[in-house]
């Protein structure tokens, strides 16, 4: 037991009294500054000095202050009526209200466009007067298919304003074959132009308006069905004999000494003029014509409508090379 206690303890390792073990001391080496001393504590307390990479925050995001509470917004606080004056009346009811379960339309055994009679152009365009009412004011108008026309469209007709309309000059642009009578004897218009009305057609490259009315056709040289009935309201082929008979008249002396005595316009004319007779084979007696101011281009190519009308129906007439 004494040998095993030695041999823990190392007392069987005889001790060397020459050499005796040296005390080693830890230290730090020389020169360098001797460590601080630290103060631990269990619990946390905050540094008195302010660290240099730490910014100031403002006090109300600081830890532990309270922060302001805001003020509620209402909607009722953003607008107020008194500040803000209305720009509209505000109308409230003088009765009791009433449901519109008890409105009932009022049935009645006659129209009111019954017994209407077409009263006489107003100032804001196209009236119907039935019963002391006044219908379709303002009402758009549009020319019939047969001359409707648009910068991008031009009209199916083909006629050459320097004849007169006939089953041989009215033709069908697309298929050269004569318009048909029943076409010819359609409303101009849309909605119909009474024969109360006129129908005033202008041209930039003269100075004279062309007025149709409802016996412009009545020298044509179309057939029965356009003689016999007289139409209540103003037809394609009254326009057609309209505009030709405007064009075809003589021009006056004081109409030709506008233009200027020897100008450029009056030259002009006269080419026109000299071109005509030349394809007609003749007509140099009748002398200088209002179609001759189209300078050979006499060819309808449509016309542009003009939407609403002061009193009477107007339009912009469109002629290219015949």
């Amino acid at each position: 037991m004494t040998s095993y206690f030695r041999y823990i303890f190392g007392g069987n390792q005889p001790k060397n009294l020459d050499h005796p073990t040296p005390n080693y001391f830890y230290g730090p080496p020389a020169g360098s500054p001797s460590r601080l001393k630290t103060k631990r504590s269990n619990s946390f307390s905050a540094r008195t000095v302010t660290s240099p990479l730490r910014y100031e925050a403002p006090v109300d995001m600081k830890h532990g202050a309270p922060l302001k509470a805001k003020k509620p917004l209402y909607r009722r606080a953003s607008y107020k009526s008194s500040e803000h004056p209305g720009h509209y009346p505000v109308h409230t009811p003088r009765g009791p209200p009433v449901s519109f379960g008890d409105r009932r339309p009022s049935v009645r055994q006659s129209h009111p466009w019954q017994n209407s009679t077409i009263s006489s152009a107003t100032e804001s365009g196209h009236s119907y007067t039935a019963n002391g009412m006044d219908y379709g004011s303002r009402t758009p108008l549009h020319m019939h298919p047969l001359f409707a026309a648009t910068r991008l469209h031009s009209a199916p007709i083909n006629y050459d304003v320097t004849f007169a309309p006939s089953p041989r000059t009215v033709l069908d642009r697309a298929t050269h074959s004569p318009v048909p009578v029943h076409t010819l004897s359609q409303p101009a218009t849309d909605p119909p132009t009474p024969s109360s009305f006129r129908i005033v057609l202008r041209s930039h490259k003269f100075p004279w308006p062309v007025i149709v009315g409802p016996n412009s056709s009545s020298g044509s040289s179309f057939g029965s069905p356009i003689k016999s009935g007289r139409s209540p309201n103003i037809t394609n082929l009254d326009l057609l004999c309209a505009l030709h008979s405007t064009l075809s008249s003589r021009v006056t002396p004081q109409e030709w000494d506008a233009l200027g005595h020897g100008s450029r316009a009056q030259r002009k004319v006269t080419r026109a003029y000299e071109k005509r007779c030349t394809k007609m084979g003749g007509g140099w007696e009748g002398g200088v014509r209002r179609v001759d101011w189209l300078h050979g281009k006499t060819r309808l190519i449509g016309i542009e409508v003009e939407k609403y009308g002061s009193g009477v129906g107007s339009g912009k007439l469109i002629f290219g090379k015949a």
